[in-house]
């Protein structure tokens, strides 16, 4: 299963939106009962590599990765998937899938495979289902939508704070140093929500 948003990282050369896919599979795989993140990779990295894009970077070996699996805790596990998210690395990214397998295997809950739920519903629990999932999103869509609003305005204040004080520390305008400020902190709040939306 190819999710639409990695066909589209791939057509517009967006690494930061293929590799944000795969992350995302990471975690919604852990109950699943194939993991969907390994025929991602499969599909994203000849893909990108055809554009002079590689899909993962070299491992900067700033995580120890634990052999024995008696040690292996759901917390290093999670430890893990932050790391491979500031190194988006192949040896990583196979650890934390060898992780998932064993978690599996031991009978951790969280790894183990989710009832599938009945296919056998009438047309009344359907049309109930559409419903309530049409109000969820609609909560959902508006909830975000919400947090993103204040995101930006706390960055956008952060750095006009921020600035606006060194303007005023090293002489230059406290306006132009509030303007600037509020531009640079709306665009680390754009970058961030990019990055992991």
């Amino acid at each position: 299963m190819i999710i639409d948003d990695l066909k589209k990282a791939i057509d517009e050369s967006d690494i930061y939106l293929a590799r944000a896919v795969i992350l995302r599979q990471i975690n919604s795989d852990k109950d699943r009962e194939h993991f969907w993140m390994l025929e991602s990779v499969a599909y994203a990295e000849p893909l990108l590599a055809d554009k002079g894009i590689a899909l993962f970077k070299e491992d900067d070996g700033d995580t120890e990765l634990i052999i024995d699996k008696l040690a292996w805790t759901v917390d290093y596990w999670q430890l893990l998937r932050v790391r491979f998210n500031r190194n988006f690395s192949r040896e990583k990214f196979e650890f934390i899938v060898e992780m998932m397998r064993y978690f599996r295997e031991q009978g951790i809950p969280e790894f183990q495979v989710a009832e599938q739920k009945s296919n056998s519903t009438s047309p009344t629990q359907t049309r109930e289902k559409n419903t309530s999932n049409s109000q969820q999103q609609d909560s959902s869509k508006h909830q975000h939508s919400k947090s993103n609003t204040q995101d930006y305005f706390i960055g956008s204040a952060s750095g006009a704070a921020i600035l606006g004080t060194a303007a005023k520390l090293l002489g230059y305008s406290v306006v132009g140093g509030v303007v600037v400020g509020a531009i640079i902190g709306a665009g680390v709040v754009y970058l961030k929500n990019r990055e992991t939306f």
